[in-house]
């Protein structure tokens, strides 16, 4: 759907409906990207040239119903498929040299603030401004 968003976003800045572009941006699992309808547009976006859209794509190895097929190599698997496809694809993997940066977080209160912040206000983060989004986590960071 993410897709057909952005597109339809270029759609509205290029017939002048819609003055400031937006990007779209789509958080999907690896579960879901096992599925064909979520790859299968993937060349229809690079074919548009649409550049407002970001794919954020958690892979956990998880599924609904049991594992992700392939298991560790989805992640190569995913990056080869948008590769193909014509996208920029930045690939960050978790280890032990983000541990450094996560005691920092912790030492200055970030974490408990995050989780609290994050709990609450989850689903009205992705309907919300961005103005709203930093005055609501700013309030919440002055309380720590």
């Amino acid at each position: 759907m993410s897709i057909y968003q952005a597109r339809f976003n270029r759609y509205l800045e290029n017939r002048g409906l819609k003055t400031q572009p937006m990007p779209r941006l789509a958080f999907l699992g690896d579960g879901e990207t096992d599925e064909p309808e979520s790859l299968g547009a993937i060349t229809l976006a690079s074919r548009e040239n649409l550049d407002n859209l970001i794919f954020v794509i958690n892979c956990n190895l998880q599924r609904l119903d049991g594992p992700v097929r392939g298991n560790g190599q989805i992640i190569q698997e995913l990056e080869s498929a948008f590769r193909g496809a014509r996208w920029n694809v930045i690939k960050v993997l978790w280890g032990s040299e983000w541990d450094p940066i996560w005691s920092a977080i912790l030492k200055a209160c970030w974490s408990s603030v995050w989780v609290s912040w994050w709990t609450a206000n989850v689903q009205k983060l992705v309907v919300s401004s961005g103005a709203y989004v930093r005055n609501i986590f700013l309030d919440t960071i002055r309380g720590c």
